[in-house]
């Protein structure tokens, strides 16, 4: 784990989701991490990591979307984390919408695979 302590890394800033979990899973290692650059949302970070030598942890739907184009590689974590749980939530008066049930799902089958 000492190289990827030494690695430069991109960090998310929000919604920070993986950051906690990095935190939680590195402990007292954190600290360590030499983070070189931080982005408001995960979207950009593939983007910005095909073009840099920087390392981050993303969500896994995410990465294996750019892994299945060849245009970043995926390794697992060298450290357990706890198991994230995503919601959805709408107002009741879209509930039965045929659009939003379709976004609705289109949105659940990227955390799904």
């Amino acid at each position: 784990m000492r190289a990827e302590l030494n690695a430069n890394h991109l960090a998310i800033e929000s919604p920070a989701v993986s950051e906690k979990l990095i935190k939680g899973g590195l402990g007292s290692r954190a600290a360590r991490r030499n983070i070189v650059l931080r982005v408001p949302h995960y979207m950009g970070a593939p983007f910005i990591l095909v073009e840099t030598d920087l390392i981050a942890a993303l969500p896994q739907p995410l990465v294996r979307a750019f892994a299945a184009q060849g245009q970043l590689v995926e390794y697992p974590l060298p450290f357990l984390t706890k198991t994230v749980v995503f919601r959805q939530f709408w107002h009741r008066r879209t509930h039965l919408d045929p659009g939003c049930m379709w976004l609705r799902r289109l949105i659940a089958s990227q955390f799904l695979r």
